[in-house]
């Protein structure tokens, strides 16, 4: 929602949530039985953890280009 709305503020926002997202996956897919009990969905997690992890670096570009306000 920061990136939508231009705020500088959304590069930290994106790095903690995929700490948050990393850490989902770790509880998911290591502590517990997650990959049987998602199924073939399984990867899904990962994708969008991976998804997150390459905005970060992407809106750290847009703030110090002055494209957020």
């Amino acid at each position: 929602m920061a990136l939508l709305l231009r705020r500088p503020v959304a590069a930290p926002l994106f790095a903690l949530a995929a700490a948050g997202s990393l850490a989902y996956i770790v509880y998911l897919l290591v502590l517990t039985d997650g990959r049987a009990a998602m199924g073939v969905l399984w990867a899904m997690p990962l994708v969008l953890a991976a998804l997150m992890i390459l905005m970060v670096p992407y809106s750290v570009r847009l703030a110090r280009g002055r494209a957020l306000r």
